[in-house]
């Protein structure tokens, strides 16, 4: 459940959920403990990603991959290196970036690990993106974004819209970038909170904010719990995990580890692929 909250763009809660499960790991056999550690990292590093802690997520990936290549987990070790370069990008190393990120790409290529390839290719655009290479950042995202569709990686395909919105921006195509950053919240949005790929809704939402736009209006159709409270939509500003760290009561701590995913809407659950389950 704690890769799957933080989906849904709740960090604290989600940050919760994934140290109680390396704790469980860390109390258990030594096999079985390093392969499930070596999973909880992974997603200990995306959600620090999320959250903008670049250096954190660097060493939780590298601590990953190092697990990965321990147990000769092919898969794990080309997420980890992806991962990795996307640390090295947020913390303005570009070389240590492109090495991981064409590394990731070229494995993910040889063993057809085409979701991998896709967001190692978004990463390496993301690069041309960081150093001015405006077109190549575009072709490279043109090109991801129907495989993407057509894959059904829907929540890379957010992922990538909102990259590409971004070089458009930046490219002056003003009303394109609005197209695509719509695009993006729209897809992001799935069934309305709290069914929402948080950290993508978020992303395209600034995006609108920036380039003066209004995001489209779209249903709720979350299920059970959809529009109760100050829950039922993801949180504004990520970093309000910073003021929530740790939070461990007995009753918020069920409510977290209950909450509805076995009556989640059937495109919520497609959303989820097997690499966050």
């Amino acid at each position: 459940n704690g890769i799957v909250t933080a989906v849904r763009g709740y960090y604290d809660d989600a940050e919760l959920l994934l140290r109680q499960a390396e704790a469980i790991f860390e109390d258990i056999a030594q096999e079985d403990r390093s392969r499930g550690l070596g999973r909880t990292y992974v997603h200990l590093a995306q959600l620090e990603l999320w959250l903008g802690n670049p250096e954190l997520a660097g060493r939780l990936a590298a601590s990953a991959y190092d697990l990965a290549r321990k147990h000769n987990e092919t898969r794990e070790r080309i997420f980890t290196s992806r991962l990795s370069g996307m640390a090295a990008l947020m913390r303005g190393d570009q070389d240590k970036c492109r090495k991981h990120l064409q590394d990731a790409r070229h494995d993910a290529t040889t063993v057809g690990y085409v979701e991998e390839e896709l967001a190692a290719t978004l990463g390496l655009a993301e690069l041309d993106h960081r150093e001015h290479k405006l077109a190549a950042a575009e072709q490279k995202l043109k090109a991801v974004e129907p495989r993407a569709r057509e894959g059904g990686y829907a929540l890379l395909r957010v992922d990538v819209l909102n990259a590409l919105a971004r070089v458009l921006r930046d490219d002056a195509q003003q009303e394109e970038a609005i197209k695509i950053a719509r695009a993006a919240y729209e897809q992001a949005w799935c069934d309305g909170p709290p069914y929402t790929y948080g950290p993508g809704l978020l992303t395209a939402r600034q995006l609108l904010v920036e380039l003066e736009a209004q995001p489209p209006t779209l249903p709720v159709d979350g299920g059970p719990d959809s529009g109760k409270g100050s829950d039922s939509s993801p949180p504004s500003d990520p970093r309000r995990v910073e003021n929530a760290r740790w939070r461990c009561e007995f009753s918020k701590y069920m409510r977290v580890i209950t909450s509805p995913y076995r009556y989640a809407p059937t495109k919520f659950i497609k959303l989820l692929r097997d690499d966050w389950d």
